[in-house]
């Protein structure tokens, strides 16, 4: 292989506009090449695992959870300056915060809503990530919904749990 490279260094791969780029013009050609694919692979990667969780304690990929307080719930988008602070601390992780903001109804939008990820081995890891549904027009003229991850995945603690678990009885008290 690297005597291909080599050769086509001296004779060139390509013309452009009556020029063959060979020796150090084609190198910075490859390296700029091998970039760009370097940089499309890097994210990709930093993109696809973004909103996932591992568990090192059973060595898997924690699952997305189904828990039935928050499967149905959504949240009103902030828009007073005091719901602004509560989002801020939802955003660090409180969840009396999340708890006391306002539900939205399905028609409501934007509205906020929680994606809960759970280990199935051991069921000790669990996270949660804070999300906003906005609806969108696209270029057709259709309605869409569209949800954006607000926040990284958060990280419940097991002094937490019932409070994630129970987050309508939260809400109704």
């Amino acid at each position: 292989m690297w005597e291909i490279a080599l050769n086509v260094n001296t004779e060139g791969w390509f013309t452009l506009s009556n020029w063959t780029p060979t020796g150090p013009y084609l190198w910075a050609a490859w390296a700029v090449e091998a970039g760009i694919i370097v940089e499309m692979v890097r994210r990709l990667a930093v993109g696809s695992i973004a909103r996932e969780v591992f568990c090192e304690r059973c060595d898997r990929w924690c699952t997305p959870a189904e828990m039935p307080a928050l499967s149905a719930e959504s949240f009103a988008a902030p828009m007073s300056e005091e719901q602004r602070f509560q989002f801020e601390r939802v955003q660090a992780g409180d969840l009396d915060a999340l708890a006391s903001l306002p539900s939205a109804p399905n028609y409501l939008f934007p509205k906020l809503g929680v994606q809960t990820r759970r280990c199935d081995g051991c069921g000790q890891v669990k996270t949660y990530q804070v999300t906003l549904t906005q609806q969108v027009v696209d270029d057709d003229g259709e309605t869409q919904q569209q949800c954006v991850l607000l926040t990284e995945p958060l990280i419940v603690s097991p002094a937490e749990t019932p409070s994630l678990e129970g987050l309508k009885e939260l809400r109704a008290a």
